[in-house]
């Protein structure tokens, strides 16, 4: 799903646990060190919606947003 958003460069860290049977999901989200706060908490908040709308038993995304290393 990551790979359709093109603001994102990189996915790593991803921790997927499974709590009374729900998904709770963490993962850094790299994109460019360019975009302001508010642009890139918009592109994390797009992932969110579209990974619970994919896979609905997950209940919460943390998503840490690091900038590209260049």
């Amino acid at each position: 799903m990551a790979k359709n958003i093109p603001e994102i460069i990189d996915i790593h860290g991803l921790d997927v646990r499974r709590i009374n049977g729900k998904l709770m999901l963490s993962l850094h989200c790299v994109m460019r060190g360019s975009d302001t706060v508010q642009a890139s908490h918009e592109v994390a908040e797009r992932l969110e919606y579209l990974l619970k709308n994919e896979i609905k038993e997950i209940e919460c995304v943390t998503i840490h947003i690091e900038p590209v290393s260049e």
